[in-house]
């Protein structure tokens, strides 16, 4: 029995330290991306009114998606216009790389559509998902 008990005792410390520097690789990595999370926040002139329309259009959907949960045919026609904005998503992107000027204060866009995947894209793509 005291074998046992010593094979359990070896493997449970075994498990805690596998737990603890898994822990310890998690706080590592996410630390960077967290602190590019706050870098992007704060770059962001989130004031802008079409930053301040894009966020009631989103905070909109979400409301009317959560209001009409058991009404099929508008929570079908609200993916219909999710799936249309993620895949409008490229060509919006390519207008704004060449107009920002006339939407924005500053140019937020860029050929990879980073910008336009964190502001647009997130959200619908968590209403489809």
């Amino acid at each position: 029995m005291e074998k046992v008990h010593a094979a359990v005792t070896a493997h449970l410390d075994q498990v805690s330290g596998l737990v603890q520097a898994l822990s310890s690789e998690l706080r590592r990595g996410i630390g960077p991306a967290a602190d590019s999370l706050v870098a992007f926040v704060h770059a962001v002139d989130w004031t802008e009114p079409w930053l301040m329309c894009l966020m009631a259009f989103h905070a909109i959907l979400l409301l009317t998606a959560v209001a009409s949960r058991r009404k099929a045919n508008l929570q079908l026609f609200l993916l219909f216009l999710a799936y249309s904005g993620v895949y409008l998503a490229e060509k919006i992107n390519s207008y704004m790389v060449e107009h920002w000027k006339s939407i924005a204060r500053r140019n937020y866009f860029d050929r990879a559509g980073v910008f336009i995947s964190v502001v647009w894209l997130a959200p619908l793509l968590h209403y489809v998902g």
